[in-house]
């Protein structure tokens, strides 16, 4: 099932972005830079965890893809950066924050990557 596949990568890029994020934020980062530093790395590999586990989408051309993913992670990373940054004034966890972050990009960046990005099977 896609959406199980989804998860699964969702979750361990989660975690892999969850661990540099914290190791920046005890280096002294600030929440929001440290949430663009982890969301390089991770997006990087979730973009080609996606292409071969998720959707299987293989056959259709890597640079038509790409092009797509990072238009809509262009997108989504200033965006999760301002909820990070607002999630933890609120609540003066960064920590929190973050999880509260990618949890509300979540299901809109499944709908989108399934529909505009990985659509050749």
């Amino acid at each position: 099932m896609m959406i199980g596949r989804y998860t699964a990568v969702q979750v361990a890029c989660f975690l892999l972005d969850f661990l540099i994020f914290t190791i920046l934020i005890w280096a002294g980062l600030h929440p929001v830079a440290s949430n663009l530093g982890s969301r390089i790395i991770s997006g990087l590999t979730a973009f080609m965890a996606h292409r071969h586990l998720t959707f299987e989408a293989t056959s259709g051309p890597v640079h038509q893809q790409a092009r797509r993913y990072f238009a809509l992670w262009v997108i989504n990373l200033p965006a999760t950066s301002l909820m990070v940054g607002l999630f933890a004034w609120i609540s003066g966890n960064p920590f929190l924050a973050k999880i509260a972050s990618d949890g509300v990009s979540f299901v809109a960046n499944y709908l989108l990557s399934r529909r505009l990005i990985f659509t050749a099977r």
